[in-house]
């Protein structure tokens, strides 16, 4: 049987490589059904790939006082990662990769 790394392969071996080698923390929202919502995201649909609620914490974490107006919003983040999502993770690998924190 040949060699094959799937697609799930790779993304474990990312996500491993994120918390062990660059101190992110991951959440696995794996649900046996894909419609069930109860996977401890606080997502509204399971196509939401920003959990607004740890964002928000990382960019106070980053910004200490921070006023609330200039804190994402999920109504303004739907437009706007709509727009940006193919190229978040491709974003966030970069600056983690190069040491860097990425703040809003």
């Amino acid at each position: 049987m040949p060699n094959f790394i799937s697609e799930d392969d790779i993304e474990v071996a990312m996500v491993q490589r994120l918390e062990h080698v660059h101190g992110y923390d991951s959440l696995n929202c794996y649900t046996a059904d894909p419609a069930d919502l109860n996977d401890g995201s606080g997502r509204t649909d399971k196509r939401d790939v920003i959990l607004y609620d740890r964002l928000r914490e990382a960019v106070i974490g980053l910004n200490p006082g921070i006023p609330e107006s200039a804190l994402p919003q999920e109504s303004y983040g739907t437009e706007v990662f709509e727009q940006k999502r193919d190229k978040i993770f491709e974003l966030t690998l970069d600056l983690a990769i190069n040491h860097r924190k990425w703040a809003a």
